[in-house]
């Protein structure tokens, strides 16, 4: 489909324009900016490990608490 048969909304355009920025050597859209993650303490790495490992368990039990 080339440009010229696609009709389209200018609101369409815009939006389409702040989301991609356009390669001019490609003429593909450039990937968006990555955003970094947060880094987080090591601490609060084990905390969160602790917790699902804790919420995975009770979830386990809870199941087949009905059977005993």
């Amino acid at each position: 489909m080339s440009i010229e048969d696609f009709d389209y909304d200018e609101e369409e355009e815009e939006e389409w324009e702040d989301k991609f920025q356009i390669s001019y050597t490609t003429g593909k859209p450039s990937p968006m900016r990555t955003r970094r993650k947060k880094v987080i303490p090591l601490w609060q790495k084990i905390e969160q490990l602790k917790d699902e490992a804790i919420l995975k368990r009770q979830t386990e039990l809870d199941d087949y608490s009905y059977y005993d």
